[in-house]
């Protein structure tokens, strides 16, 4: 049926009039029975007619509802929906808090089973760079224990001021070795191997100390940080920086060394774990802390292994420190290649090939005096991995 202007306006006045939505409608319907209207017809209609929607013209007719005081009950219903709204809120967040700690956790543990991704070679590099990843052991730093040199006839002098200094002079005698231009360096390794605290292992360290151990914790965390950060700022080329972290016998927290639960009472753990959290921010930074005396890393193919060294008992016999850490890697790594293996501990830096052995930060001290060790100059150990020749350019980083 053909709309007339007349039936147009009375549409209108039919539908501004309606309280609801439903009414209009109705309205609508009562008024033109014979055309069969809908919701849509009805608001197609006004929409050519460049009126506005069904709601708008309806909304100005709605009839409030009158304010009814609410009952004594309706008023409890409410505090208890408030109250259980409160509850399920609260724990819904320590169910989150929940969640993102497991997460952060299954994160450790699979980092723990997955070990590091080999380190491949850069598959551009300049024709007259070799391809290479730098190593540095790091260990027996002992920052917190203190050597006068009135105990070691002038030979030395170690405490917290000579530890910072030692510790921003490696980072930056490492980014300094890392920026040979022979080498084109895209991975370095750097190996947390242990001691870098002395702890109260001992009842005279507790006497003699100048941090305790957790205090010597948040001393070194932010040294450690601002060193790594240093390097990182220092060797732009480097694309992934490998933390490789392994306990030592000083961090412990139980007065004799343990076996199976040797990570799980370490103060170097929780020293390595809160690095690697705050360390977040920088992709290059990769942080393995794994359990188990040895930590392997396949770097171009060459397999290297690093522990801390304290398995390896060594009496002073004339064959020298390699005869007991040869016999010992002979029987646990049978019928298995690796390349190179790394230590510290013995605070005495030495090379037998695929050995190397880390110097120490604190240098001679009154232990040392007491079991006749030959003097050293404090230094950590630096190495490259050639991705064609292994292991070459092994020298120390003087302190």
């Amino acid at each position: 049926m053909i709309w007339t202007a007349k039936d147009e306006a009375k549409l209108v006045k039919v539908v501004s009039k309606a309280p609801s939505v439903p009414a209009a409608v109705d309205a609508a319907r009562a008024a033109f029975p014979g055309r069969g209207l809908t919701f849509d017809s009805i608001s197609n209609k006004l929409r050519r007619l460049g009126q506005p929607n069904l709601s708008t013209l309806t909304a100005k007719n709605a009839v409030a509802k009158p304010d009814v005081p609410r009952t004594p009950a309706e008023d409890i219903a409410e505090l208890r929906r408030k109250a259980q709204f409160s509850e399920l809120e609260a724990r819904n967040k320590r169910l989150l808090e929940e969640l993102a700690a497991k997460d952060d956790e299954l994160s450790n543990f699979k980092q723990i089973t997955r070990g590091p991704k080999p380190i491949v070679a850069p598959k551009k590099t300049d024709a007259k760079q070799r391809k290479g990843a730098a190593v540095l052991l790091c260990s027996d730093w002992h920052v917190e224990e203190p050597v006068f040199p009135e105990h070691v006839n002038g030979l030395n002098e170690y405490n917290l001021e000579i530890a910072d200094h030692c510790i921003k002079r490696l980072g930056e005698g490492f980014a300094w070795m890392v920026g040979d231009r022979r080498f084109d360096v895209r991975t370095a390794i750097i190996a947390l191997l242990g001691d870098l605290l002395t702890g109260y292992i001992h009842p005279e360290l507790v006497e003699s100390n100048l941090l305790s151990p957790q205090e010597a914790q948040i001393w070194l965390l932010d040294r450690i940080e601002a060193m790594l950060r240093n390097i990182a700022a220092q060797c732009p080329t480097v694309e992934r920086f490998l933390i490789v972290c392994k306990s030592g016998n000083h961090g412990r927290a139980t007065d004799k060394q343990r076996v199976s639960t040797r990570e799980a009472n370490s103060n170097e753990q929780v020293l390595y774990q809160t690095l690697r959290r705050v360390m977040r921010d920088d992709p290059r930074f990769e942080f393995v802390i794994t359990p188990g005396e040895w930590t392997e890393v396949d770097c171009m193919g060459y397999q290297l292994a690093f522990t801390h060294g304290d398995s390896f008992n060594y009496g002073g016999g004339v064959g020298g420190v390699s005869i007991p850490i040869r016999r010992g890697i002979a029987r646990q790594f049978q019928g298995r290649k690796v390349h190179q293996f790394n230590m510290g501990h013995f605070h005495t830096r030495q090379d037998f090939g695929d050995i190397q052995i880390n110097g120490s930060m604190i240098g001679y001290s009154d232990y040392s005096q007491r079991i006749h060790a030959a003097f050293e100059q404090r230094q950590q150990a630096f190495y490259m991995v050639d991705s064609e020749r292994g292991k070459c350019l092994s020298a120390p980083i003087w302190l």
